[in-house]
């Protein structure tokens, strides 16, 4: 198989040769992604942004000759800028939702419409198509507040190629080979403690995959259901005094990202390089819980509860029957392929993370091979 090459590291560079090519490719939760500026200036700002927070890599150079034919983008995901910012959305068929925030979002008729100071994205849900504006202030705010943006538009555009996002995190055996590694989510509400449990695996070897941040989409055919788990985010949120506890970690408490909530965001490329995974084909589904014991449990769970955890997690697109219908079957599908365990997490996460790890590993291959290790609540070993 000839080695294929990368499109080169300044996009503009190769845009400058042809005019016609003003655009950048690349990839996104196994979808191709096209960005179109409005001008050559603003490409390499808004490239790198998407590159540092979201896992977004370059096409090959095939793909890139592929995309500039435009009747070939068509089946890609694409996000153009503009000169003058779309129109605010206004009349019957625009609602306003609530954020609590200053971002502000509109459903519409055609999908969704947001807007962050001068910067304002409207998406079009259907055809997976965003267009919009960033203007001065957006490049102005601080890169949390551009990730904010950014995060949404790119959830927004993920459904049109059947990709739902879900509140979780994602991990991937250590194991290589793969083209899509066997892997578990770690599912659950904010403060439930998925962070602290992605970063004892990330730790003891399993390779990250996103937190808090991923894409569920079919896998296989109709006749081999399955799901597969697509990162979206590249950085993994961590609470202080969970950071404090590793030395690996002290480069990052000096000279990291605190975020508003007062955790820190930690670059885990950096940190453990080599150490991660664009996806995984969860076997295990882990729902943790803070306990108050000193030792971690767990205990199977059966699939309605966990489907019924699952919704709560996602956004079901209820204006759109068929895609809802889709939703909840790649869900099922989720629900079928893996073994779930309801984890009630003890101070041993912390004190002892290598033996959590290791029973999370254990209950990953018994599972794998039919064998279910917990069949009532048992405390790990």
């Amino acid at each position: 198989m000839p080695t294929q090459r990368m499109l080169p590291q300044d996009p503009v560079t190769d845009c400058q040769r042809d005019p016609e090519r003003l655009g950048w490719y690349g990839r996104l939760a196994g979808c191709s992604l096209v960005i179109r500026p409005s001008r050559p200036a603003e490409l390499p700002r808004l490239v790198g942004l998407l590159r540092r927070f979201f896992a977004v890599e370059p096409a090959t150079a095939s793909d890139a000759d592929r995309g500039a034919d435009r009747g070939a983008e068509r089946g890609a995901l694409r996000l153009r800028m503009a000169d003058e910012p779309p129109p605010l959305p206004g009349g019957q068929h625009a609602t306003e939702v609530p954020t609590g925030s200053e971002l502000r979002v509109w459903q519409t008729a055609s999908g969704l419409h947001f807007s962050l100071g001068d910067a304002v994205v409207a998406v079009d849900d259907r055809a997976g198509e965003a267009s919009g504006r960033l203007g001065p202030d957006f490049w102005q705010r601080p890169p949390l507040a551009q990730r904010g943006l950014l995060l949404v538009v790119l959830l927004a555009l993920l459904p049109a190629r059947r990709r739902y996002g879900l509140h979780a995190s994602a991990l991937a055996t250590p194991h290589l080979g793969d083209d899509v590694p066997a892997g578990l989510l770690v599912v659950g509400d904010s403060g439930a403690g998925k962070s602290t449990l992605t970063l004892c695996l990330v730790r003891s070897g399993w390779r990250f995959v996103a937190d808090d941040a991923i894409v569920l989409a079919r896998s296989g055919s109709a006749a081999n259901d399955g799901a597969t788990a697509w990162g979206v985010r590249r950085s993994l949120s961590c609470g202080l005094p969970t950071a404090r506890r590793y030395p690996e970690l002290a480069r990052q408490l000096a000279s990291g990202v605190l975020q508003s909530d007062g955790k820190l965001l930690l670059d885990l490329d950096e940190i453990y390089p080599g150490q991660s995974a664009s996806a995984c084909a969860p076997a295990v589904l882990l729902f943790p819980e803070i306990g108050r014991s000193e030792v971690t449990t767990l205990e199977p769970l059966d699939q309605t509860t966990a489907f019924h955890r699952l919704l709560g997690q996602m956004s079901i697109a209820t204006e759109d029957r068929e895609r809802a219908a889709d939703q909840l079957a790649t869900v099922r599908r989720l629900v079928t392929q893996a073994e779930r365990c309801r984890m009630v997490l003890g101070a041993d996460v912390l004190e002892q993370p290598d033996r959590v790890a290791a029973a999370v590993r254990d209950t990953v291959a018994a599972f794998s091979h039919g064998v279910a290790p917990y069949p009532t609540a048992e405390r790990l070993p």
